[in-house]
């Protein structure tokens, strides 16, 4: 088998498996090779740039669903910051008696925000996964009631992982709506805390507080 064969870009199917051959003997070990030999400010570079170049190759151009993704929970995280910040200053400015009808409204408004966020990531997911499954049942279902119209069935190309790293997306802003965790200003620190390869295919959802600054981090390989 010739190496190049291995990481053809959008056929690395060998890839999106853990246990196969290029992952084990090819791409993980080189990896942890320039990681170790890459100085301590360059590690976290070389992290996202192993991410995106694991991406491409076992999905190629489908590169492009993954960017999107982390700048739109990017700009979704600043955004409620935002809203929570003139909260905070509402509320300072506002008599008592009047804060409990300020902090309910900016709390609509906050819930409006995750409402899209929601609407945008899980639409783009359901559209990539089962709008071809629910034409053919509506065209099915159109055919028993003999109405002679049909839907066009689409055929999306999806890239692998999208579930996860959405889901993964969603939890940041919602943690972010939540309190639970500060907005990050930073999108290349969002974009690794999304993409890092070793848990894009086949997970876990991974928790931003949990996990971000431990990747940006970089701290060296110790045995």
């Amino acid at each position: 088998m010739e190496l190049s064969s291995l990481f053809l870009a959008g056929k690395g199917s060998a890839l999106t498996s853990f246990f196969s051959t290029a992952f084990l003997v090819v791409f993980l070990p080189f990896c942890l090779v320039v990681y170790s030999l890459m100085p301590r400010r360059g590690k976290k570079y070389f992290l996202l740039a192993a991410d995106c170049a694991f991406f491409w190759l076992i999905s190629g151009k489908l590169l492009v669903y993954l960017l999107p993704t982390a700048l739109s929970m990017h700009y979704f995280g600043l955004w409620l910051d935002k809203i929570q910040s003139e909260t905070k200053l509402l509320l300072a400015q506002t008599e008592k008696a009047e804060r409990k009808t300020v902090r309910k409204r900016q709390q609509a408004v906050q819930h409006r925000i995750l409402l899209l966020a929601v609407i945008l990531h899980i639409g783009v997911l359901f559209a990539l996964k089962y709008s071809g499954f629910a034409a053919t049942n509506v065209n099915t279902l159109l055919a028993h009631l003999h109405i002679p119209v049909q839907l066009v069935i689409p055929k999306y190309v999806m890239p692998i992982g999208i579930s996860f790293f959405t889901l993964q997306a969603l939890s940041y802003i919602v943690d972010v709506q939540r309190g639970v965790t500060k907005a990050d200003t930073n999108l290349l620190r969002l974009t690794l805390f999304i993409s890092f390869f070793p848990q894009i295919v086949e997970g876990p959802i991974c928790r931003y507080d949990q996990t971000a600054q431990q990747l940006w981090d970089a701290k060296p390989i110790t045995y």
